[in-house]
C-alpha cells in the first residue's frame, strides 16, 4: 500500500484528466483563455490553472475533498424560489451525506442569501461537482457550507462559531471587510477603483502598522477604529478564528485586486489607484498574530499573455510587476510573503446566477483564492493526521518558486527565506515580495517534506532512511515476497502520514536493488590456483564474486599430519574446503560449480573474513572431519557509507562424514550448528535500530552413485532449522521456528571432451526459506483523536518469511588434466529467478581454474 496514507498513485486516472474536452479544462472556457488555446507558454499563452498547480496528480491518488467540509461567505449565489440552485450543487437528498446534508449546506449565522454572480462563481471554483457538465471545482467532492460575508466583528464571531461547531475545515473569503474614513484618514486608505458610485477604499497592512506604532494602538483597538465595532467584540471576532483554526480550520483570504501594475497604469487625472504592499484584512496575521500558522494569503498572477488578452498590450507594457513570464494582477505578497501564494484568477470560467445551467467569466483574487482553498481541502483528506498550521505549511513550502528564484533575466523579486517550525524540526523555503511562496504545486504536496520518521512497537522512533535500509538480506530470504506483502506507516515533518511496502527495509547493497538483479547484471566470474607439493601439500587461492556483488578472496593450506591425519587452515569463503566427497574436480572445492553446488550451504552467508580450522582421519572406506569457523566483525563493504552498523559476528562448528561403498553407493553426512550475531541466515541488520541473535542447526545427505566406469551421479539435501531472538526492538522480531532446504544433482562424465577431462552437468536449487514468520513491529494503522493529535496502532502482523519464487541453478563444469603437473577447469552457470526473485533476468557466471602440482 504505497503512497499518501495508504493511496496508491494511478498515473492513467491522472492523466485522463488532462484529456481534450474534459471537465477540468472546463474552467478555461473564456473568451480570453480561449483565444490563446493550444498556447500555453507564459510568454504568449496560458496555462490551465488547475494544471499548472497540477491539481490532477491529486486526483491520480483519488482525492477529491471527499468528507471535507469547506465554507463560503460571500455576495450571494444563484436563487431558484429565493433558495439557493445550480446545477453545479446537485443538492438532492439522496445524495445526501452522513447528517442529511447535500452538496451544500446553507449557513444559519449569516444573512438571507441574495442573488449574486460572485458569490456562485467563487463556490463553483472551490467545489462544482464533477458531473460530466461543463466545469467543476478543485475539491469536487467536498461538501460546501454557503452564505452572505460578514461585515462588522459580531457577525465575524458568529460566523467562525459556526464552522467550528459544524466541522468546516477550510474557510475561503474572497471580499474585502468595510473599511471607514476616507484618504485623510490617519490609517493612509488609498482609493482604488470601485464598482459603485461611491469612492472604495482599501488599506496595507504596512499602513495600519504605522498606524499602531505611531498612535500605541493594540489590534483590536485599530480593527476597531478602522472597521467600526469596538475593541471587545474585535477580541471576541480574534479568539474565535483562533479557536477555528486550534480545531483544525484554515483560513485562506484574497489580496487586493489593486496593486503594482494598476498604480503604473493610473491615469493622471483619476484619483483611483492601488496599493504598493499587501491589503490589511488579507495579512491580518501581521496586524493580529495569534491567528498566525493557519492563515494563506492569496494573491492574483497569471501569464503575460492571457494579461495582454484581458487588458491589452498598451498596458501590460506600462507594467512594471512582472517577471519570467508572470504578471502580477493584483496587489503583492509585501510583507506578508511569509504566508502568501501565488494563483491565477484570471478570466476563469463558473457558474452565474443567470440560471441553474449558466456560467461566465471573472478575474481577480476572488478567483485564485477558492481554487488554493480547494486544494486545502485535497491536503486534508489526504492528510487527516496534520494540524492547521502543519496543513497550511505543506502547501506553502512545496510551492513553485522557481519562476523567481532560478529567473536569469530581469527580476523584481526580492528573495528572503521563510521558515516553519514545529516539534518535528524546521524546513524553509524561498520567498518574494511579490509572489510570495509561489504558485501551488500539489504533486510536491503530496510527497513527503522533510525528514521522515516511524515507531517502533516497543515505543522507539526510527528514522526512515534508517529504517529503509535497516537489512541487508542474506540469499535464503531473496527478494521475499512477504516483506512486499506488508506495509508499514511513517510519517514526514509536517504530520502527514505515508505507507511504504516492508520491502523498502530491504537492500542487497549499494549496486542494485535486489539480489537478483545483482546476478542477472553482473558477469560473477571466479578464479582459482591450486598449488600441490611432492608431498601432498595443497596451497590454494581463489577470487570471486559474491551475490551482493563484492569481491571474494579465499585462501586455504591443507597439509598431511600423519598416514591417515590431516590438517586444514583457511580464510575466504567458507570452511567447505576439504568437506564431502574427495573433490573429483580438484582439491579446491569452491572454484568448481559443481563441487560448489553440493557445499553445505549453510557454512557461507556471503561474509568476508571468515577463518576456519579443521582436522581430518581418513581411510580406505571413510573420512571423519570436524572443523570450527568464525568471523569477526564482518563487514557488508558494498553498502557504501555507514558500512559499521552492519558488522555482524558468526561462529559454528561442524562435523563431516564420508562412508566410501556402502553397497552401490558412497554416502556423505554433514551436520553442525551456526551461532550468528546481529543477523540470522546472513541477514544482517543495523545495529542502530535491531538487536537480535539466531542459532542454526543444520544437516545434509548425499550420496553418490557410479553408473559406470565413467558416470556418476551425485545428489545432496541440506536442511536448516533456525531459531532467532530479538530484545523487542527489532523492526522484525517474534519469530517462528525457520526452516531452511537445498538440494543439488550432478553428472559427472570422465573423459567426455578429451583423454582425462571430467564434465559436470548439474541442477541445483540454491538454500531458501521454506517456511517460517515474523512480526512487523512498525505501525499499520492510525489513530486520530482530532488533526494534529493522532497516534500509531500496531496489529502484530506476521509477515511470512519464506520463498516463493525459488531460484534454480543449471551447470555445466570442465576439468581437463593437459599434464601430470597441470589442469585447468572452465563452467558456466545459468540461474532462472536468481536470489529467489521472479522478477529478475536470467542470470549468468562463468568460473575458470588452474592447477599446478609441483
Amino acid at each position: 500500500m504505497p503512497g499518501v496514507t495508504g493511496r496508491t498513485f494511478d498515473n492513467s486516472a491522472a492523466q485522463a484528466f488532462l484529456a481534450a474536452g474534459d471537465e477540468f479544462s472546463g474552467v478555461t472556457l473564456s473568451t480570453e483563455r480561449q483565444a490563446l488555446k493550444g498556447k500555453t507558454d507564459d510568454a504568449t499563452g496560458a496555462k490551465n490553472p488547475f494544471e499548472r498547480a497540477k491539481v490532477h496528480i491529486a486526483y491520480g491518488y483519488g482525492l477529491s475533498g471527499a468528507g471535507v467540509r469547506v465554507g463560503v461567505v460571500d455576495a450571494g449565489f444563484n436563487l431558484v424560489d429565493n433558495k439557493p440552485a445550480h446545477q453545479d450543487f446537485d443538492n438532492d437528498p439522496q445524495n445526501a451525506d452522513s447528517n442529511g446534508s447535500g452538496k451544500f449546506v446553507v449557513l444559519t449565522s449569516t444573512a438571507a442569501l441574495a442573488s449574486d454572480s460572485h458569490g456562485i462563481h467563487v463556490s463553483g471554483l472551490l467545489t462544482g461537482e464533477r458531473d460530466g457538465k461543463v466545469m467543476h471545482g478543485v475539491a469536487y467532492g467536498a461538501q460546501l457550507y454557503l452564505g452572505m460575508s460578514p461585515s462588522t466583528p459580531t457577525e465575524v464571531t458568529s460566523l467562525f462559531k459556526e464552522y467550528t461547531d459544524s466541522g468546516v475545515k477550510v474557510s475561503s473569503n474572497s471580499y474585502g471587510f468595510p473599511l471607514q474614513g476616507d484618504g485623510s484618514a490617519a490609517w493612509k486608505p488609498v482609493q482604488v477603483p470601485g464598482s459603485g458610485s461611491s469612492p472604495s477604499y482599501e488599506v496595507t497592512a504596512k499602513n495600519v502598522l504605522d498606524y499602531m506604532s505611531a498612535n500605541s494602538l493594540t489590534a483590536t483597538q485599530a480593527l476597531s477604529n478602522m472597521h467600526g465595532g469596538t475593541a471587545e467584540e474585535w477580541q471576541a471576532a480574534l479568539d474565535q478564528i483562533v479557536a477555528y483554526q486550534n480545531a483544525g480550520g484554515i483560513v485562506l483570504w484574497a489580496n487586493s485586486n489593486y496593486g503594482t501594475n494598476a498604480i503604473d497604469n493610473k491615469e493622471a487625472s483619476a484619483p483611483e489607484s492601488g496599493l504598493d504592499d499587501v491589503d490589511s484584512f488579507a495579512a491580518l496575521p501581521l496586524i493580529a498574530p495569534q491567528v498566525q500558522g493557519a492563515w494563506i494569503t492569496v494573491t492574483n498572477g497569471t501569464s503575460i499573455g492571457l494579461a495582454t488578452q484581458v487588458n491589452g498590450e498598451v498596458y501590460v507594457a506600462n507594467s512594471t510587476a512582472k517577471e519570467n513570464g508572470i504578471y502580477l494582477f493584483s496587489a503583492r505578497c509585501g510583507i506578508a510573503k511569509d504566508f502568501c501564494l501565488t494563483m491565477d484568477g484570471v478570466a476563469m470560467w463558473s457558474g452565474s446566477n443567470k440560471g441553474i445551467d449558466t456560467y461566465e467569466s471573472q478575474s481577480g483574487t476572488s478567483q485564485a483564492t477558492p481554487q488554493t482553498a480547494g486544494m486545502i481541502a485535497l491536503l486534508r483528506e489526504a492528510f487527516p493526521t496534520a494540524s492547521a498550521k502543519d496543513l497550511t505549511a505543506r502547501l506553502l513550502f512545496t510551492a513553485d518558486n522557481g519562476f523567481f528564484v532560478n529567473n536569469t533575466g530581469s527580476k523584481i523579486s526580492t528573495i528572503t527565506t521563510a521558515s516553519y517550525t514545529n516539534a518535528n524540526g524546521t524546513i524553509t523555503h524561498q520567498v518574494s515580495d511579490y509572489w510570495g511562496h509561489g504558485f501551488p504545486d500539489l504533486e510536491k504536496a503530496l510527497q513527503p517534506v522533510g525528514t521522515t520518521t516511524t515507531v517502533t512497537a516497543a515505543g522507539e522512533q526510527v528514522a526512515v532512511a534508517a529504517a529503509s535500509r535497516s537489512m541487508v538480506l542474506g540469499g535464503a530470504l531473496g527478494s521475499n515476497s512477504g516483506l512486499s506483502r506488508s506495509y508499514f506507516l511513517y510519517n514526514d515533518q509536517l504530520n502527514g502520514v505515508f505507507s511504504a511496502s516492508a520491502s523498502s527495509l530491504a537492500q542487497t547493497g549499494t549496486a542494485s536493488d535486489g539480489v537478483g538483479a545483482i546476478v542477472s547484471e553482473t558477469s560473477l566470474t571466479q578464479g582459482g590456483l591450486t598449488l600441490v607439493s611432492a608431498g601432498g601439500s595443497v596451497l590454494s587461492f581463489a577470487q570471486g564474486a559474491a551475490l551482493d556483488g563484492t569481491a571474494q578472496r579465499v585462501m586455504a593450506f591443507k597439509t598431511t599430519v600423519g598416514e591417515e591425519t590431516s590438517a586444514l587452515f583457511g580464510y575466504g569463503f567458507s570452511i567447505d574446503q576439504g568437506l564431502g566427497f574427495d573433490a573429483r574436480g580438484g582439491e579446491f572445492a569452491a572454484t568448481g560449480f559443481g563441487a560448489q553446488m553440493m557445499a553445505v550451504p549453510v557454512l557461507n552467508f556471503d561474509r568476508e573474513r571468515q577463518g576456519w580450522v579443521a582436522g581430518a582421519w581418513a581411510t580406505a572406506d571413510f573420512r571423519a572431519t570436524v572443523g570450527a569457523f568464525g568471523t569477526t566483525d564482518a563487514v557488508r563493504t558494498d553498502l557504501g557509507t555507514d558500512t559499521d552498523l552492519y558488522q555482524s559476528d558468526s561462529r559454528g562448528v561442524v562435523a563431516d562424514l564420508v562412508f566410501n561403498d556402502i553397497g552401490p553407493f558412497d554416502l556423505n553426512v554433514t551436520f553442525g550448528v551456526v551461532s550468528e550475531e546481529r543477523s540470522f541466515l546472513g541477514t544482517a541488520f543495523r545495529s542502530d535500530v535491531s538487536a537480535l541473535d539466531a542459532e542454526s542447526r543444520f544437516s545434509r545427505i548425499a550420496l553418490r552413485a557410479n553408473v559406470s566406469e565413467k558416470i556418476a551421479l551425485t545428489g545432496s539435501y541440506t536442511w536448516v532449522d533456525t531459531s532467532v531472538k530479538d530484545d523487542g526492538s527489532a523492526l522484525i522480531g517474534g519469530f517462528d521456528r525457520l526452516r531452511s532446504d537445498a538440494f543439488a544433482f550432478n553428472v559427472e562424465f570422465d573423459d567426455a571432451v578429451g583423454r582425462d577431462s571430467r564434465l559436470t552437468l548439474g541442477i541445483a536449487q540454491p538454500l531458501a526459506v521454506v517456511s517460517g514468520r515474523a512480526s512487523l513491529n512498525l505501525p499499520d494503522q492510525v489513530l486520530i483523536n482530532e488533526p494534529g493529535d493522532y497516534t500509531y496502532g500496531f496489529s502484530n502482523r506476521q509477515v511470512d518469511l519464506g520463498v516463493q519464487d525459488r531460484q534454480l541453478d543449471f551447470v555445466v563444469d570442465m576439468e581437463r588434466q593437459v599434464t601430470s603437473r597441470f589442469s585447468f577447469g572452465i563452467g558456466g552457470k545459468l540461474s532462472q529467478n536468481p536470489g529467489h526473485d521472479p522478477d529478475a533476468a536470467l542470470g549468468y557466471s562463468t568460473v575458470g581454474r588452474l592447477k599446478w602440482k609441483f
